[in-house]
């Protein structure tokens, strides 16, 4: 069994992708825009603050309640169906531009949709994957519920409380092996065509006997990335609310919206910059597994 790709050489080879190729990756990530568009039409648009009692008073003008349903439809379905959109063009992009293979925008956009309903599985049965550890909790909080409701045994509390200790304990220990074992369902779905049912149990094959170095590898260049991106936007969110202080005096309504529309697009924007660096780290990785088996 051949060595994989090294930590350093992820890292290295991630930022060397990242800066040759930026233009052809932002061309696809810059899409998150067409969400913040909407988004900020739907805050314009809606009432500035205490949405909820003016909603319960029936305040709102029929204007108000047309931007408060823009704003999540888009903060659900829009971001939803755009980030699946995204991430299936760019990973196709992805593998093309390390390979050195000619990018057909027509093609990649094609497959993008045929891929569009089986990836949206893929995804959504991974989210409830990495999600079901939380039901480790439940026994725990459960009985601390019920001691607290219904009972005031100390020993029943301390028993929930010794439960959801140990509910934390395994979820954790079970989120890490997800991680590792169902890192790669999208990849083998988008580039190699495996069926998406098929693509988990493919995905811990894939990993098989390289738990670590894996997990060490998805884990090492990510955290790195983290920090400088966190390191960014901290940067940004200071600058923001160092105009918002000195814009006070144009008045509350105008800051709410101001400052609203202003975060959106930070958020977007750190998104669609960063995003492209994390799936390049991914996808050497992958590729990595798949040459050195």
């Amino acid at each position: 069994m051949s060595p994989l790709i090294s930590i350093g050489q992820i890292i290295d080879h991630s930022l060397d992708a990242y800066v040759k190729h930026f233009s052809a990756y932002l061309k696809v990530t810059v899409w998150y825009f067409a969400v913040f568009i909407l988004s900020a039409i739907g805050t314009l648009l809606g009432p500035a603050g205490n949405a909820e009692f003016l909603t319960e008073q029936g305040l709102l003008s029929g204007l108000q309640i047309t931007g408060m349903v823009i704003s999540q439809a888009t903060s659900t379905i829009g971001i939803f169906v755009i980030s699946i959109w995204i991430y299936i063009t760019l990973l196709q992009i992805v593998k093309k531009t390390i390979k050195g293979e000619p990018v057909n925008e027509k093609m990649v956009g094609a497959n993008t949709w045929k891929l569009f309903l089986p990836y949206a599985l893929v995804a959504i049965l991974l989210g409830l994957i990495m999600g079901s550890p939380l039901l480790l909790l439940i026994p725990g909080i459960g009985m601390l519920v019920f001691n607290s409701i219904l009972a005031t045994s100390a020993w029943l509390g301390a028993t929930g409380i010794l439960m959801t200790l140990l509910g934390i304990l395994g979820g954790i220990v079970l989120l890490i092996i997800f991680t590792v074992w169902f890192a790669f369902p999208g990849f083998l779905l988008i580039l190699d065509g495996v069926p998406a049912m098929k693509t988990f149990r493919a995905s811990k094959e894939l990993v098989k006997n390289r738990f670590w170095p894996v997990f060490m590898r998805l884990m090492i260049p990510k955290m790195l990335f983290a920090i400088i991106v966190v390191a960014v936007q901290i940067g940004f969110y200071l600058l923001e609310v160092f105009f918002m202080v000195n814009l006070a005096s144009l008045g509350e309504s105008f800051l709410y919206h101001l400052s609203t529309i202003v975060t959106a697009g930070l958020n977007f924007g750190i998104m669609a910059l960063s995003l492209p660096l994390f799936v390049v780290a991914d996808y050497l990785i992958y590729d990595s597994l798949k040459t050195n088996r």
